[in-house]
């Protein structure tokens, strides 16, 4: 039955999360059964918080390489959540949401944990907001790869220009422009 849902690009009623779709008001799931990532970002006062702190810190930036505000996001998300995959894993079994269980993003920014994928949602729904109020001029997106049981997650942003900006939180972080990655 989750095949069904997939295909029709919802699940329990959210939009999925992917490579050229809205991140808020979305699900992120994996791609092997986990939990399934609800990114509502009017319903976290955190989200909302980190959002003000980053157009504080993007203000006080001076000189940067980079926009000022994927700046922001690049230094601030790795600060507010800090990589873990046991941290990760024990909240998941304790709040009991295997097997593409709904989650809140907010349970995992309020631990001040995740992995690459909630640190990516975070970066990505924060950018996607600066989006939304003319900070940025942008598209933002959460990619992912895997091969076999391993994934990684992380941001892809493209100018109106079409230069793509690879924001990736962790665990090696890396910011810049795609051609530079390669």
């Amino acid at each position: 039955w989750l095949d069904e849902r997939l295909e029709r690009g919802y699940y329990l009623g959210h939009h999925l999360i992917g490579r050229d779709t809205a991140i808020d008001k979305g699900v992120y799931i994996g791609h092997t059964s986990r939990e399934a990532i609800l990114v509502d970002f009017e319903a976290s006062p955190l989200l909302q918080r980190y959002y003000q702190e980053a157009k504080e810190r993007c203000e006080a930036i001076v000189q940067c390489k980079h926009p000022p505000f994927i700046e922001a996001i690049y230094s601030l998300v790795p600060e507010i959540m800090r990589y873990s995959e046991e941290d990760t894993a024990k909240l998941v079994r304790r709040l009991n949401v295997k097997e593409d269980g709904l989650i809140s993003l907010e349970r995992f920014v309020e631990q001040g944990y995740g992995v690459c994928r909630q640190q990516a949602l975070v970066g990505g729904v924060l950018l996607e907001k600066a989006i939304e109020e003319g900070i940025l001029k942008c598209r933002v997106s959460v990619d992912r790869n895997s091969i076999g049981f391993m994934g990684h997650a992380w941001n892809r942003v493209t100018s109106q220009a079409g230069k793509v900006y690879i924001l990736n939180l962790s665990p090696q972080t890396y910011i810049g422009t795609l051609q530079d990655s390669v």
